[in-house]
C-alpha cells in the first residue's frame, strides 16, 4: 500500500505558509474512502429513519423506552411492572401507568425535571447556584453527601428520592468530603 505523503501548503496571495499538511492519496485510496463514507452515511440514515418506527416493545427491549399516551407510543401494559416512563421529548413531563394499562401524562412542578433513575421529579438546582449532583447509584450505596460547588462552608445532602438540599456548616467549620462532615480548618 502506498503511504500518503505530507507537505505544507503556501497561500500564494499572501505568502503565508499553512501549518496544516495536505494529504496526497492515490486515486484507489481516494475512491475507497468515498465508498466507505457513502456506506456510513447510508447506515446512519437507515438507522435514524428506522429509530422513529421502532415499536414501544422494541424500545423497551433496547432500554430506551419513553412514551406518550398516544395509541402508537403508549408504554403502559396491563399487569406491567414498570409504572413510570419519561415522556418522549419533554424533560419536565412523564407518563404514569396504572395496573390495567391506563396511561396518564403528568407534569413536574416548576423548577424540577423528571429523573427516570429515581422515578421522581427532582430539582435541577440544589439551593442557589449548584446543580443537583445526587445520583441514584450513589444514594443506593448510602452516599448522601456532596461538596458544594463553590463554597467550602456548605455542602449538598441528597435524599432517597433524588432530592437535593443545600446545608451550611457551623460557623468556623468547612466541609470535608473525606470525613463527610464539617470540620475545623
Amino acid at each position: 500500500p502506498q503511504v500518503p505523503s505530507l507537505k505544507s501548503t503556501t497561500h500564494k496571495a499572501e505568502g503565508i505558509i499553512n501549518p496544516h499538511p495536505t494529504h496526497k492519496l492515490s486515486n484507489k485510496t481516494n475512491m475507497m474512502m468515498k465508498n466507505i463514507t457513502a456506506l456510513l452515511l447510508l447506515a446512519i440514515s437507515f438507522t435514524i429513519g428506522n429509530a422513529a418506527s421502532l415499536t414501544t416493545d422494541d424500545k423497551r427491549k433496547l432500554g430506551t423506552t419513553c412514551g406518550t399516551c398516544d395509541a402508537g407510543n403508549n408504554p403502559c401494559q396491563a399487569g406491567g411492572t414498570q409504572l413510570y416512563f419519561p415522556l418522549c421529548g419533554a424533560r419536565r413531563r412523564y407518563v404514569q401507568c396504572d395496573e390495567s394499562g391506563g396511561c396518564f401524562e403528568k407534569r413536574c412542578a416548576k423548577g424540577t425535571r423528571w429523573n427516570q433513575d429515581f422515578q421522581a421529579c427532582v430539582h435541577k438546582k440544589c439551593g442557589g447556584e449548584c446543580r443537583n449532583r445526587c445520583k441514584s447509584k450513589d444514594v443506593a450505596a448510602g452516599d448522601f453527601y456532596r461538596p458544594h460547588c463553590s463554597d467550602e462552608t456548605k455542602y449538598q445532602q441528597c435524599d432517597a428520592s433524588g432530592g437535593c438540599f443545600e446545608r451550611h456548616c457551623a460557623p468556623g467549620t468547612v466541609w470535608s468530603d473525606a470525613a463527610e462532615t464539617c470540620v475545623e480548618p
